[in-house]
């Protein structure tokens, strides 16, 4: 006997039920930028996206990942700007409602896109005016879904001119590999942290419950949240787009050789579990008195399952590192200069001390 047929083509000259609803698959991954105010940018960073590549050097597929935007201000003129690009767009595109810009842009992104890829997919952050190059979406995805990373950074360059921002985030970024080196990103290629350039784990996202905003939200608060879950963040070379980015205020290069040398010695104790399991070393009591803490408290900072809340309670509670100093963007060029001596410095067979000119409460 036969099996019956569906019920939407056993009789056509009675009213029908209609075949249930295919639900597309949500792609795997979405791009989020703030459409900004300039819709030549925006068709520029469209355009850019539309000819994205996969490794190989081959276009990637109609649909494979998906664009949202945030409008900075009436949706109707990012909805014109689509049109003048017409049917061509390779990517599907959703547009949230609109939002000013600055964080509270990128945190309705997110989560628009999250929403959209799910926990599975990778979202991914751009700007308006960035310009990524053609392997921008691919390098990213096959670096969260190939490794066990949570986060990526890619570079961001200017369109034209000289780069000492660039090249003094390098210059920290290699410190950091010489003197703590994090075993997710154990040589950078870079230093950069934008939202420019910027990919993360659709679940790590949803466990961290979307941008923090506020004083401490953002692009920062989000890789600090991510830090304190021990998350594995990466900077990636093949991750590149073409930005001009905002003049801001920079750590100085001595500011962040004594962090780094409080970091590397913070992570020693709380592996070895000094000052909790263990008892007090004069090591321990030494940095101590140098973080400007009782050697009580550090301990107790120290108890923190994940070496990234330790960290974050060490310097939540330090005088010396709660409130970092900054320097206006015009300082580059000798924090440059300095930055690279003292990566000389550091990649001498031991550096056991502190240059004579650190200044007076640093560690």
């Amino acid at each position: 006997m036969a099996d019956p047929m569906p019920p939407w083509l056993s009789n056509p000259t009675q009213p029908s039920l209609a075949p249930p609803a295919v639900q597309p698959a949500p792609p795997l991954a979405v791009v989020t930028l703030a459409a900004g105010r300039e819709p030549v940018a925006l068709l520029r960073g469209l355009c850019a996206l539309a000819l994205q590549r996969s490794r190989e050097g081959l276009f990637l597929a109609p649909g494979a990942f998906g664009v949202v935007l945030v409008p900075n201000g009436p949706a109707a003129a990012v909805e014109g700007a689509l049109d003048g690009l017409g049917p061509s767009v390779p990517f599907p595109v959703r547009i949230t409602a609109p939002v000013p810009a600055g964080d509270w842009a990128l945190r309705a992104g997110l989560d628009a896109a999250l929403h959209w890829a799910g926990p599975a997919g990778v979202v991914l952050t751009t700007e308006a005016g960035a310009v990524p190059e053609a392997g921008w979406v691919a390098h990213a995805v096959a670096a969260l879904t190939h490794a066990p990373l949570d986060a990526v950074l890619g570079r961001v360059v200017p369109p034209a001119g000289p780069d000492p921002a660039g090249r003094y985030a390098a210059a920290l970024a290699a410190m950091a590999a010489r003197l703590d080196p994090d075993p997710a990103d154990p040589a950078p290629p870079h230093g950069h942290a934008a939202a420019a350039s910027f990919a993360i784990r659709g679940a790590a996202l949803r466990a961290l419950g979307g941008l923090p905003v506020g004083p401490e939200g953002g692009l920062a608060g989000l890789l600090a949240a991510l830090h304190r879950r021990d998350g594995r963040i990466r900077h990636l070379d093949g991750m590149r787009v073409e930005a001009a980015l905002p003049p801001l205020a920079i750590e100085p290069a001595m500011v962040a050789w004594c962090r780094l040398r409080a970091r590397r010695a913070v992570r020693g104790f709380w592996a070895a579990g000094i000052g909790v399991f263990e008892r007090e070393t004069t090591e321990f009591r030494r940095w101590a008195a140098r973080l400007g803490l009782p050697a009580g408290a550090l301990g107790a900072a120290l108890s923190a399952p994940r070496f990234g809340e330790a960290w974050a309670a060490v310097t939540a509670a330090s005088p010396v590192l709660a409130a970092p100093r900054r320097l206006p963007h015009s300082a580059l060029p000798q924090e440059l200069l300095r930055a690279r001596m003292l990566l000389a410095l550091a990649r001498l067979p031991a550096h056991p001390w502190t240059p004579r000119h650190a200044a007076v409460g640093t560690v």
